[in-house]
């Protein structure tokens, strides 16, 4: 949980404890902090 990954959307680096869960379009989605910004979800980090 303390990788480092890089959310390909906004080009900002998080740990991967930092994840969110968000709710949407029914069903549950592994986001991360940035999501707001660019949509980044867990398909998105490298």
């Amino acid at each position: 949980m303390n990788a480092v990954r890089t959310d390909l959307h906004s080009g900002k680096k998080f740990r991967v404890r930092e994840f969110r869960v968000t709710y949407e379009g029914g069903m549950n989605c592994l986001v991360s902090p940035y999501y707001e910004e660019g949509g980044g979800t867990v398909i998105d980090w490298v």
